[in-house]
């Protein structure tokens, strides 16, 4: 089991301690010190083998309290067997696992975190290709993440994503990070784009030019934040900003709790990241079926026409909850008697794939208007007639989206207001009409 063999590193009991020699020997290609050593074993009036007895002696020398004592700060791995069965059973052949030792995916991630007190020789190939310290500074945080994602994911859906997800070195705001994507992914690409053109400001749809906005004691909420990059970016560009990051497909929340969690190095602090979905603020609860897509990971939507929809997407039932309730959640608290919320928010960025017409008319116009910067895009002209929200909530959402500066400049729908005054998105900046 260990690389040194002293006898610091064996348990007590000579069994144990002579079987794991012998297999030790075995696997450097060494004859075992003993012949017979497989023969049947005394107490048991010969029915049982030694690699048995060893078998059970190690568990109980892992597990001394009982076959879920070994979690010891990690939670719900103390029943590794039953939880990585299915994960560990594909790792039979590693020659066969993506590749083998040279493609390993977010699922040996996770088994690198789970066994890295073992020292496998498994999980030491695998740290020659994974960047992430899940042995090390991030194994905590991720066993923590799969406490979570268990919690929140089908069994079957955790394990297709964690088996399709991999890791590759991206840049970010001239910071070189390393990030989990489905493999055939298209969508990351495009958001990276995206998030470091530095010719675009923000009254450009772009993320530059808010140095006045965000920064230490500014909040800035990403509604749809999918695998993170824009919340990233922002993090790496205004250092001090307060981050809440809001993603409704369990998949793409789940990559991006990895991401930061494998990157924590490069942020100061982790964001508030909520797995949720906003919905119309007059009910408590409703639930709605989205599309995820492998391969475009940007397009969670509700709205994904049928004919588009491949084998291989999976269709999530998720919760939408008022825009109130998730503002409560992630401690912008909201003020129950003058329904206001309680901490200012600088820049929101709403990028959702439609839930703009559910979040932008929950909030009271003086909620909206105290928002100094409103970013990100408008869905109208993508959605299936048959699916379109009624046109009051349309006109209503917007009316508001308009009235900021970027949205004014590329959005077509804002050509349906044109006396209407915008606001800059530089604080104090006089526009003229």
């Amino acid at each position: 089991n260990g690389e040194d063999m002293s006898n610091g590193d064996l348990p007590d009991d000579p069994v144990v301690r002579a079987e794991m020699q012998r297999r030790r020997r075995l696997d450097e290609g060494m004859p075992a010190p003993v012949d017979d050593v497989m023969n049947d074993v005394g107490g048991d009036e010969g029915a049982g083998k030694m690699e048995d007895v060893v078998d059970e002696k190690a568990e109980s020398w892992a597990h001394p309290d009982g076959p879920d004592a070994g979690a010891n700060e990690n939670g719900d791995f103390g029943d590794n067997n039953e939880d990585l069965g299915s994960m560990t059973d594909d790792f039979g052949n590693f020659d066969n696992v993506d590749g083998g030792w040279k493609n390993p995916t977010a699922k040996h991630l996770f088994c690198m975190a789970a066994f890295a007190s073992n020292d496998q020789r498994e999980t030491a190939q695998w740290k020659d290709s994974i960047k992430c310290d899940a042995t090390h500074t991030a194994q905590k945080s991720l066993l923590e993440l799969w406490s979570m994602a268990r919690g929140e994911m089908t069994p079957e859906l955790l394990l297709k994503v964690l088996g399709s997800a991999v890791e590759s070195s991206r840049m970010i705001a001239q910071k070189e990070l390393h990030l989990w994507s489905p493999r055939e992914d298209t969508g990351l690409g495009y958001m990276l784009a995206h998030v470091n053109e530095e010719s675009k400001t923000v009254d450009q749809g772009g993320l530059y030019g808010l140095d006045k906005n965000l920064g230490p004691g500014k909040t800035f909420i990403d509604v749809g934040s999918c695998l993170g990059t824009t919340s990233m970016a922002i993090a790496l560009l205004y250092p001090g900003s307060r981050i809440v990051s809001i993603e409704v497909a369990s998949p793409n929340w789940l990559m991006q709790e990895i991401n930061f969690r494998c990157n924590a190095n490069h942020f100061a602090d982790k964001p508030t990241i909520l797995l949720a979905g906003v919905g119309p603020d007059h009910a408590a609860t409703t639930f709605a079926r989205y599309t995820w897509k492998p391969d475009q990971v940007t397009t969670a939507r509700s709205w994904t026409p049928a004919s588009e929809i491949n084998s291989n997407d999976e269709v999530l039932s998720v919760k939408l909850r008022p825009w109130h309730s998730i503002l409560a959640e992630s401690e912008i608290l909201h003020d129950q008697v003058t329904n206001q919320a309680q901490a200012h928010i600088d820049v929101l960025n709403v990028d959702c794939g439609a839930c703009e017409y559910n979040l932008i008319p929950s909030m009271t116009d003086a909620e909206f208007d105290s928002i100094t910067t409103v970013m990100g895009g408008v869905h109208w002209g993508y959605i299936p007639k048959q699916k379109l929200p009624s046109s009051r909530r349309g006109k209503e959402t917007h009316e508001r989206l308009c009235k900021h500066e970027n949205f004014a400049r590329t959005a077509k729908e804002c050509c349906q207001f044109p006396s209407m005054e915008v606001i800059s998105s530089y604080p104090g900046q006089v526009l003229y009409q």
